[in-house]
């Protein structure tokens, strides 16, 4: 179903618009859970800004402590020490003793699984937040209708969630979650029990209204393609911790560690030893060859051993090259065409490595190929660098 055009929402009240303070904050955030196993660091001295109109996406494995930290800023969870604002308000403070429940933060949250009274129609879930918050019963109709049409279900209000598909219930979740004009909208993997169409189609619809109406987002997922289309940006986190903060498509070209870089879409590995060091390049010996690339922050002395890391994208087929300096010959295993590209497994030496190309001429099994990769597209990590 097709998203229709709506007029914006004003959002977050007067105190949110006239400033551009972050409309939520969160400082040096730890929390620990005490388990049978022994104590489990969810949250290690977290920190995070999420600016007006801004998608923060927190993205990551099961484990690393994205959702704890979307329930703490919620409220559903009480962390052991650091502050949380929203909307310049203290929300909790170890230090000052603050702790304000989830419904006293200006909040709405939109869950995995929904959570849509069955027995209440569309309408009358929508307007359930309206009426805790006291809205008057005459502005509360215009208001559900608004946000129906915004989301593409004019005409299901006196639906019944148990008649809607899933897709569908979403759609409630998210209106309910923005018909209160709250302007921070948390979002807890929300399209994750969806099919694959669904899903993207929602998450298209989802970014288009958060550009038309202007909410703030906080949203967990421990999916790439979803983080890179809906954020403004990504934390990727890894144990209890912020691994790297940025645009999506700086962590995917300039990632930080080698953890980021094999969470974060496809790579490739070739370990090998450093020779030297260029300024903020690094000069590395493998068994392929002699790789030029990026040295990651740990990289320092020669002799050290060390990875040498490209997205397979980043290889690029020529023909009749030997293979020298960030040059390497591969034989072609196995091809697999994919629509817009094709995804290549070679060997080079006895390393495997995954190429994709857009070249359609046809390659037998067998062939030898010739791949050159820009060092500005090549990452170099300490082998030893931890990568979960």
């Amino acid at each position: 179903m097709t998203m229709l055009a709506a007029k914006p929402v004003q959002t977050g009240g007067a105190d949110a618009s006239a400033t551009n303070a972050p409309r939520v904050s969160v400082r040096n955030l730890t929390k620990v859970f005490e388990t049978k196993r022994g104590r489990h660091v969810a949250l290690d001295n977290v920190s995070l800004d999420v600016a007006a109109g801004e998608s923060l996406v927190l993205l990551g494995p099961s484990g690393c402590g994205k959702t704890t930290l979307l329930r703490c800023v919620a409220g559903l969870e009480r962390p052991d020490s650091g502050e949380i604002t929203v909307h310049g308000q203290t929300v909790f403070s170890s230090s000052a003793g603050i702790y304000r429940p989830p419904e006293h933060r200006r909040l709405s949250m939109v869950f995995q699984s929904y959570a849509l009274w069955p027995h209440m129609t569309v309408g009358e879930n929508i307007a359930y937040p309206l009426k805790n918050l006291r809205v008057p019963s005459g502005d509360i109709e215009p208001r559900v209708k608004t946000v129906l049409e915004m989301v593409g279900l004019g005409s299901f209000a006196s639906a019944y969630p148990g008649q809607m598909s899933g897709g569908q219930q979403q759609r409630v979740a998210l209106a309910r979650a923005i018909v209160s004009n709250e302007g921070v909208v948390l979002f807890d993997e929300p399209l994750s029990n969806l099919d694959a169409k669904v899903r993207e189609r929602l998450r298209v619809e989802l970014l288009t209204m958060q550009r038309d109406i202007g909410f703030s987002s906080l949203y967990v997922t421990h999916d790439q393609a979803e983080a890179m289309a809906l954020a403004d940006r990504i934390a990727v986190m890894g144990v209890g911790r912020i691994a790297q903060l940025g645009k999506g498509d700086e962590i995917y070209r300039r990632p930080l560690s080698r953890y980021v870089a094999n969470f974060v879409g496809k790579s490739n590995e070739i370990a090998g030893t450093l020779k030297a060091r260029d300024g903020d390049y690094a000069v590395v010996e493998t068994p392929l060859g002699v790789f030029r690339g990026k040295a990651g922050p740990n990289v320092q002395g020669d002799g050290q051993s060390i990875i040498v890391l490209f997205r397979p994208e980043a290889a690029t087929l020529e023909r009749d090259i030997p293979a020298t300096h960030n040059r390497f010959a591969a034989t072609l295993k196995h091809s697999t065409f994919l629509g817009t590209h094709l995804e290549w497994i070679v060997v080079s030496g006895h390393t495997p490595l995954v190429v994709t190309v857009g070249d359609r001429a046809a390659h037998p099994e067998g062939e030898t190929l010739h791949f050159s990769i820009d060092p500005n597209l090549m990452q170099i990590f300490p082998a030893d660098e931890a990568i979960s």
